[in-house]
């Protein structure tokens, strides 16, 4: 029977009927998806070169109660039973001894793998993942075609599907809440190796789904990028080492996610960083952050102005949006009603508020701070300020009384001048009395609160700057997490990445003192003696999550 034969038939029965299993129609008691049999056949048609196929393979493909039953059925159908139990049986032997399933998963970049047989003895063959059936990617194992492929030769006859292949680490991603995917390539001894990591909060992590060698990690990128974006001149200026970005769009086809893709041609292949850009329809509060109070209450505090600048700081990745996105949200629930629209790229929190998305057309985005003044707004969110063109666009905003609110990446508040500077340049200090408050954020790991233990500060003292901030602050002792099956033996709670804030207050005091100096570097020292001994500074916030154990010792280090 060829498999192109099911597009002939609307019905279960007519189907049957064309085929003279009369036998097997009268057994067909159980649940069969009989709807879904044309289109697995086109399926399989697509994948492999392969002509002919019996009928109970199809029908054991897709939806059946039991095993048992498919036996019962098959003992209807005499003449094909006795063929097809013969094949299964070498076939189920040659599972256990020589073909390996992880194996053929991992270097062919299959996800599940469908063993088609009615013995219960070789159930074990199937493999199974937690994954939306539309981005598996799934290879079925037939008797028919099992010594084609026993020796992994199915690949001239397997058609790839790298556009599902990458919805796979789309949703690892999504399940692992890692904000981004690096596909690249190394050289070890001459070799090239091929890797795909993922970014999960301030770490990055070995995402080993699949194998890849050199075509696969190619066609990865490029018939992806060929599949979802609309900018086709991006693989001529990719193959001509230019590097592009691009923007994946609607990767599951739910409208829930876009990704993109910043590509560098590097020797041996490409070098891919893919954000994942997960669009969420509910922002945080201020209160649900897990800010200190004192802090929550002075930015609520600081958002009551009606101008201003308010800057949200940080590394890359630290989460300087969703906390805008919060402060926007408290701004929509004042009391007065306030106007207020945003600025973004993309758009990763929807809003109670208008928002526009410049997709990274910095003359869109010029043109929307423009008309800002005409739209009678008392409040502008912009989620970054790309360049100094863009930053004496949001100076008219606060001269014009607009209070705006925006990220920058910076490492610590002091650097703020320098910042300054380098968007206005000699004018930088005339912004300086129009800040509001500087809000700074690091990440970190959450330790497991099940398998701490006490460790005295003497315990540091072979490094000196987790040692010399013990002291500093008059820490005798810290909880350190040693790994349990709650963490998987990690000391770290899974997915549980916390926001560490320190804020400073630009009041009137700090920019008197500011305008007594002249330099970016002198201002830095002022700024610096303002954070010292502040419960607003970041070595404070880390004090307190030393002493509750949520912050491990180790990770001083990489915060400061």
């Amino acid at each position: 029977m060829y498999l192109h034969d099911f597009k002939k038939y609307n019905s279960r029965a007519e189907a049957l009927d064309s085929f003279h299993y009369e036998n097997v129609k009268n057994a067909l008691h159980v649940n069969y998806c009989w709807d879904f049999l044309p289109s697995a056949a086109i399926d399989i048609i697509k994948r492999y070169s392969m002509p002919t196929i019996d009928i109970l393979d199809m029908l054991y493909m897709y939806k059946y109660v039991n095993p048992k039953e498919l036996v019962d059925m098959a003992t209807y159908a005499t003449g094909l039973h006795f063929r097809f139990l013969e094949r299964e049986t070498d076939l189920g032997k040659k599972i256990k001894s020589d073909f390996d399933i992880l194996i053929f998963q991992m270097k062919n970049g299959v996800d599940y793998v469908v063993y088609m047989g009615i013995h219960k003895l070789y159930s074990e063959a199937q493999i199974a993942v937690s994954v939306p059936g539309n981005i598996l990617n799934i290879f079925y194992l037939l008797p028919s075609n099992f010594e084609e492929i026993k020796d992994i030769s199915y690949i001239e006859t397997y058609k790839w599907d790298y556009y599902i292949l990458f919805g796979r680490y789309m949703f690892y991603c999504i399940e692992h809440n890692a904000s981004d995917l690096h596909i690249g390539v190394i050289h070890q001894n001459k070799e090239p190796k091929y890797f795909v990591m993922c970014r999960i909060g301030p770490d990055r992590e070995e995402c080993n789904l699949f194998t890849l060698n050199e075509q696969s990690h190619r066609a990865l990128i490029k018939d992806t990028i060929k599949e979802r974006s609309s900018n086709q001149q991006a693989i001529l200026d990719l193959d001509a080492g230019l590097g592009v970005v691009v923007t994946l769009a609607d990767i599951f086809n739910d409208g829930n996610l876009e990704v993109r893709c910043t590509v560098e041609k590097v020797l041996g292949g490409y070098y891919c960083v893919c954000r994942l850009q997960e669009v969420k329809t509910t922002a945080l509060s201020l209160d649900e952050l897990g800010f200190d109070p004192l802090i929550v209450k002075s930015i609520r505090d600081t958002i009551q102005r009606p101008s201003g600048l308010t800057i949200i700081t940080g590394k890359i990745r630290t989460g300087k949006n969703t906390t805008m996105a919060s402060i926007g949200l408290d701004i929509v629930r004042m009391a007065n009603k306030p106007s207020i629209m945003s600025f973004d790229d993309p758009i990763e929190i929807l809003g109670e508020y208008p928002q526009t998305d410049y997709k990274g057309e910095i003359s869109l985005l010029k043109a929307g701070i423009r008309l800002a003044k005409k739209l009678d707004l008392d409040y502008v969110l912009l989620n970054e300020i790309p360049n100094a063109e863009v930053a004496f666009g949001v100076r008219d905003l606060v001269n014009s009384s607009i209070h705006t609110l925006t990220t920058w990446h910076m490492n610590r508040v002091w650097h703020l001048p320098h910042k300054l500077f380098e968007y206005f340049g000699e004018s930088y200090r005339d912004l300086i009395s129009q800040i509001n408050i500087v809000c700074n954020q690091r990440l970190y790991k959450r330790q497991c609160p099940y398998c701490q233990e006490t460790i005295h500060r003497a315990n540091h003292e072979s490094d000196k700057r987790i040692h010399d901030f013990f002291v500093r602050y008059n820490l005798t002792s810290s909880l350190v997490s040693r790994g349990c099956e709650h963490c998987n033996y990690t000391g770290y709670l899974k997915g549980s990445v916390v926001v560490l804030p320190e804020i400073l207050v630009f009041s009137q005091d700090l920019v008197l003192k500011l305008f007594k100096v002249d330099r970016p570097y002198d201002m830095e020292l002022v700024l610096i003696n303002e954070m010292k001994d502040s419960p607003f500074s970041l070595e404070y916030q880390m004090k307190n999550a030393l002493l509750d154990g949520r912050l491990s010792p180790i990770d001083v280090l990489s915060i400061l």
